[in-house]
């Protein structure tokens, strides 16, 4: 059947559309966000999007055709861009897109993907092509009419804007400006920028200035799960770590070093970047990516600045507790956890949990001699497993003598493997030019069978701090986990402007009271107390602190300075914005295993909610979310439906809390169940 010249236009009008709103609708499918009417707003506002590129093309010929292409090919960009952020990380434009747009982040995505990424490239290409062909076949009009058409075509754009990922752009990228002041901030900031306990004026990474030495050293960064100092030569467990205890005696930087962490993620984010994260909900507060201090420059952002290459390596998954979002925002490109080692064939023992230690071990060797043929410096960092409760033991170790008990023999284990990796690097000479910290992300956990190993030694948080290829004397100082950043950096003589809020290094001359400072206890006059025996009184006036110990109210201020300094310079995770058409969306799932979705102004928060920082296994359960004065999303947590009244008996908030919002999601079998 032969068409009409307008039929024809009508046709190739519509297949434009078509083309134009697909990846939308497909996006929207992805997230479970696509209704019928949702659907129509795509539609129509991608019919918009064609109805203006029809106006403009009649602009005078070659200028039409150039404004047309530039729409076409600007919008299918953006909206193709969209498509594969979401099939990528469930989330569409964000400021975390702006964060990961460079030149690195590129470089990575072409090693990891290869192939796969020019066959994307390709179709898209084609893709665009073909709607830009068939826009350049679309009519033109006469002056007036195609004005009309042009005003037509921003109206319709402008009515849909909503459901746009345009729109989404711009609004993602208008909040790359500085958000709004968090209430209180400026107050605390002033109140305490003249103690010497803590920094106020802290350096941005767009701040950062770094010096690398002439010629740098590599590092070998060895965090031992749950090794303390008390467990390592124990006098009721003679020769249980005889390796670590040689060393420790011989090789540590400073007389006591305190942990300043009760969980592994906690040991880790506070001692790579000088402070105290907020950890309100144990691993679950940082798994829900809030508060990751994304532009706080920690020690992996100091060295890559400097030139390094940040490996790190690990036997369990990166993304339980937020730990993989963490490395990757600072300075770690491509941390490698327990799903790499899967498709490297390295599997998990029998018995055992993660990929096991002497396997790791066994990597970081392969991966030093590769790395050390490069003239670029590099850090490799360990997490060893072997350790966690109940304890794990390998075929590569001999057993512990004294004691049948599991854990025991995990630990005189992680001391053979310890010492094994140390000995092979000796016989590689990495020794000259490679310098080896080994320290622990927390000491073992007051728990019932803790104790009856080792007694009182489960509530000394004394960790070790040892450094080898270095020549370095002990500083006899008292030091804490946060002072690791500056006290590394200052053993590789990189100079740096980094601003730590805590951390001090060890090898410098003391500028801080006799002070530490954890989330349950604090350390003075020697000795490590309880922060619940120290109550604030709120009828006592808070006098700003300049030295010396703190009282109990400036304890808890301190530690609202430290939120909001973490606040400040994170990512704003999502802002609630009453005034727009879609403030919060909740979809509840027929299907209980289906999982929950959440959304602020049509972007998805699903991924915010966590359970012992791992994924939500069945949805049933509360979800609780709170914002700030500003509209900021502040923090959110989920319990399970049978844990709820148990899990919330005190629920985590900051005194900047303004709105609560709360989804329960009721389980298929009737309970009976106490809401907070």
């Amino acid at each position: 059947m032969q068409l009409s010249a307008p039929q024809k236009h009508l046709y190739l009008f519509g297949i434009l559309a078509t083309l134009l709103a697909a990846p939308t609708l497909v996006a929207s499918g992805s997230l479970h966000l696509l209704s019928v009417g949702s659907a129509a707003v795509i539609i129509l506002g991608s019919g918009g999007l064609a109805i203006l590129g029809l106006g403009l093309r009649s602009l005078p010929a070659q200028a039409g055709n150039l404004f047309c292409i530039s729409l076409i090919c600007s919008a299918l960009v953006i909206r193709l861009t969209h498509l594969g952020l979401i099939r990528f990380s469930g989330s569409g434009f964000n400021a975390e897109f702006f964060m990961h747009l460079s030149a690195e982040s590129i470089h990575a995505a072409r090693h990891m993907y290869g192939w796969r990424l020019i066959i994307a490239s390709v179709t898209i290409t084609a893709y665009i092509a073909f709607c830009c062909r068939t826009a350049l076949h679309l009519p033109r009009f006469p002056y007036k009419p195609a004005l009309a058409i042009t005003c037509v075509g921003l109206l319709i754009l402008f009515a849909a804007r909503g459901q746009l990922p345009e729109h989404q752009l711009a609004t993602a990228s208008h909040k790359l400006l500085p958000p709004p002041e968090i209430p209180g901030y400026p107050e605390l900031k002033e109140r305490w920028s003249n103690s010497n306990l803590v920094e106020t004026n802290l350096t941005t990474k767009a701040e950062l200035s770094v010096e690398p030495p002439v010629k740098p050293r590599n590092l070998i960064l060895i965090y031992l799960e749950s090794v303390g100092s008390p467990v390592i030569n124990h006098p009721d467990w003679p020769g249980l770590m005889p390796h670590l205890s040689k060393l420790a005696e011989h090789h540590s930087i400073a007389k006591t070093v305190y942990a300043s962490s009760f969980i592994t993620i906690e040991g880790i984010v506070n001692s790579q970047c000088g402070t105290l994260f907020p950890f309100d909900r144990g691993s679950d507060s940082l798994a829900n990516g809030h508060n990751l201090g994304t532009n706080l420059p920690c020690l992996g952002d100091v060295l890559s600045s400097a030139g390094y290459q940040n490996i790190y390596l690990g036997g369990a998954s990166l993304s339980f507790a937020g730990k993989g979002d963490f490395l990757r925002n600072h300075g770690f490109s491509n941390p490698k956890g327990s799903r790499y080692w899967r498709t490297q064939g390295i599997r998990q023992r029998p018995n055992t949990w993660g990929v096991s230690d002497p396997d790791l071990f066994e990597q970081a060797l392969n991966r030093y001699r590769k790395l050390r043929k490069n003239d670029q410096p590099f850090n490799i960092t360990l997490l060893t497993i072997g350790t966690h409760i109940p304890g794990f033991h390998y075929e590569e170790c001999s057993h512990y003598t004294n004691s049948e008990d599991p854990f025991l023999d995990s630990l005189h284990c992680t001391d053979q493997l310890l010492n094994y990796f140390l000995e092979e690097l000796k016989t590689l000479n990495a020794f000259d030019d490679t310098t080896v910290v080994i320290t622990a992300d927390h000491n073992v956990f007051n728990s019932p069978g803790m104790k009856s190993l080792f007694g009182n030694a489960t509530t000394d948080r004394r960790i070790p701090l040892i450094v080898l290829g270095t020549e370095r004397q002990n500083t006899n100082k008292t030091g804490a986990g946060y002072d690791l950043a500056p006290t590394v950096l200052d053993l590789l003589d990189i100079n740096h402007n980094a601003t730590f809020p805590l951390g001090r290094s060890l090898l410098k001359p003391a500028t801080r009271p006799e002070y530490l400072l954890t989330r349950y206890t604090e350390i003075y006059d020697g000795k490590i107390h309880e922060n619940g025996k120290r109550a604030c009184q709120n009828n006592h006036p808070l006098i700003p602190h300049t030295s010396g110990s703190l009282s109990a109210c400036q304890r808890q201020d301190l530690f609202s300075l430290l939120r909001r300094q973490v606040q400040s310079l994170s990512l704003v995770a999502a802002q609630l914005d009453c005034d727009s058409t879609s403030p919060l969306t909740v979809h509840f799932p027929n299907n209980p295993k289906a999982p929950l979705r959440v959304a602020l102004n049509n972007r998805d928060i699903s991924h915010y909610f966590s359970k012992e920082g791992g994924e939500i296994g069945k949805t049933a359960g509360l979800y609780l979310m709170w914002f700030d004065k500003t509209g900021r999303l502040e923090g959110s947590e989920f319990a399970t439906a049978e844990s709820v009244s148990e899990d919330f008996k005190r629920i985590a908030k900051s005194e900047i809390t303004y709105h609560w919002i709360a989804a329960w999601v009721a389980p298929e079998k009737a309970l009976k169940i106490k809401l907070p």
